[in-house]
This record gives C-alpha cells, structure tokens and sequence, in this order.
C-alpha cells in the first residue's frame, strides 16, 4: 500500500496530505495564522495580569477608604477606577 492509500484504523488520524492534499496548505497556513494569534493573546494576558497586581499594590498601598458594597472607586485624570473585591477584578474606563 502506498503512503497516500493510507487506511484509517480505530483511533488514527490520517495525515492531513492524506485526506485533502489540496487544500492541506491553505488549512495549516490559516492554522498557523490562528496559532500565532494565540500566542500573542496568551502574552498579552500575562502582561494584562502583571499590571494588573501592580495596579492593585498600588491602591492597596494607597489604602484608599472602600464604599458600603467593599468597592473602591474613584476618578482621576479622565478615567475611573473600580475594585470589586470578591471577584478581584479592576475595571478601568475613561470618566463620561
């Protein structure tokens, strides 16, 4: 049997090249486009969460008085700052 009469068995994925050779490279070029996309999106989280912990060592250091509900808000130069607490989240957006 040759490489391209391959049989699918229980289990075995047949090669790519295999089952559709002409679409395999507009398939893995889309894939690699995809991957590099995730990639970058995986760094971005990390550089998301290093600021972040940075952000909220800065309020906790600031100790600035929380509202009734635990949150911590305020505005400043354009833009409003929110700590929910019990979610430890931060959501930053530029004031109306």
């Amino acid at each position: 049997m040759s490489k391209t009469q391959k049989t699918q068995t229980g289990g075995e994925q047949l090669d790519l090249i295999d089952f559709h050779p002409k679409l395999a490279k507009p398939i893995i070029a889309e894939a690699k486009i995809l991957k590099k996309l995730q990639n970058a999106r995986a760094s971005a989280q990390e550089k998301e969460n290093d600021q972040k912990a940075k952000l909220l060592q800065l309020i906790a250091d600031a100790k600035i008085p929380r509202l009734p509900d635990g949150k911590i808000k305020f505005t400043y130069d354009g833009l409003t700052v929110t700590v929910t607490p019990s979610k430890e989240s931060v959501s930053v957006k530029e004031a109306d």
